[in-house]
């Protein structure tokens, strides 16, 4: 190669954006994009954007043989503040590595626009493991101002006689510390207190029911043994010797249809802590859910150069003699609803 022309560079900087079209479909798609299943993505043309939660406080009331009596009420709303933020990352090259073939500036530019690539498309679930780890932290609150996992959320936030639930819960362990009779009875549990989370008028049933588990490595072998078990040993009182339990109608009535592996949380919590996904009944899955996505800008990966060719051109490259590559999107990831995603731990 003996020179770098503006020619050069659109063709070069075409095989980078095909290179990045072809990875970011290929992640996005793979089996380990797992955030989707508990967020609701969206976009916005601001810097911040404002979502109201419209509570389900309607309820009708008996008015009698003659029913002259209007039971008027009023409705609830609760709103988050969702403030978009930049991320990037950036390359620069010297022309000298462009133009000699034995400074390998063509393969560190195609390498790294594969793993910059990368990165953007599991961008969104790394925001989304953050907030699922640190959901029990002091600051990372939900939209009634409490910690996302917490033992008091009010049915109401607005009218706090109207009840309460819990989205953590504990001494529920599925580890291999409890036999699998007992690990099935903390899924039970643990289902038994999703179903009775009310309405924010505090009387009817939310009707929500086990989606997903999401959990580390370390557990997913034995998460999946215990969703799809038929028989599993029952275990004998004293002088009893056990036998076994037909659990493949229970475990199918449990709900549990789906479990998630997540490297992102191993070794952490133990690896026995373990996260519950619910949906209620009848609600299409894009209406509700325990995350948001909000994209500002698109991750975008520009190309600047000081040869008067391609995306831009930039007259300090062109002294330094430098060509430089920039991805970078707006977005921001965020608590929903916290009756949708439940944490569950061994200990106290």
């Amino acid at each position: 190669m003996s020179a770098i022309t503006v020619q050069w560079l659109m063709d070069f900087e075409s095989r980078m954006r095909l290179i990045q079209s072809e990875t970011y479909s290929s992640l996005v798609a793979a089996e380990n994009q797992w955030w989707g299943d508990i967020t609701k993505v969206s976009t916005t043309g601001g810097l911040r954007e404002l979502f109201a939660w419209v509570l389900s406080t309607a309820r009708l009331s008996d008015a009698g043989e003659l029913g002259g009596n209007v039971n008027f009420q009023d409705m609830a709303m609760l709103e988050t503040d969702f403030r978009v933020r930049f991320a990037n990352a950036g390359l620069e090259l010297f022309k000298s590595q462009m133009l000699d073939q034995d400074a390998n500036g063509l393969q560190i530019a195609a390498a790294w626009t594969r793993q910059v690539t990368a990165m953007a498309a599991y961008w969104p679930q790394t925001q989304v493991v953050n907030l699922l780890k640190n959901g029990a932290t002091a600051t990372y609150n939900s939209y009634d101002d409490v910690t996302f996992f917490n033992a008091t959320h009010y049915n109401n936030p607005k009218a706090t006689g109207a009840g309460s639930y819990s989205n953590t819960h504990v001494s529920v362990p599925i580890d291999t510390s409890v036999s699998a009779e007992v690990a099935l009875q903390n899924l039970s549990t643990v289902r038994s207190r999703i179903a009775s989370i009310k309405q924010p008028n505090g009387v009817d049933p939310r009707f929500l029911k086990p989606h997903a588990i999401i959990c580390s490595s370390a557990l997913y072998p034995r998460v999946v043994q215990l969703t799809d078990a038929k028989f599993i040993a029952a275990t004998g009182g004293a002088g009893v010797t056990g036998g076994t339990s037909d659990v493949e109608g229970l475990i199918r009535s449990l709900g549990y249809g789906k479990v998630i592996e997540a490297p992102e949380l191993n070794g952490w919590g133990s690896d026995t802590t373990y996260f519950v996904v619910a949906k209620p009944a009848g609600v299409p899955d894009d209406e509700l859910s325990g995350f948001v996505y909000l994209e500002r800008e698109p991750f975008t990966v520009r190309y600047y150069t000081g040869d008067g060719g391609g995306a831009g051109t930039d007259a300090i490259l062109q002294r330094t003699n430098k060509y430089e590559w920039n991805m970078e999107g707006r977005n921001v990831a965020g608590y929903g609803h916290p009756y949708l995603i439940h944490r569950c731990q061994a200990g106290a």
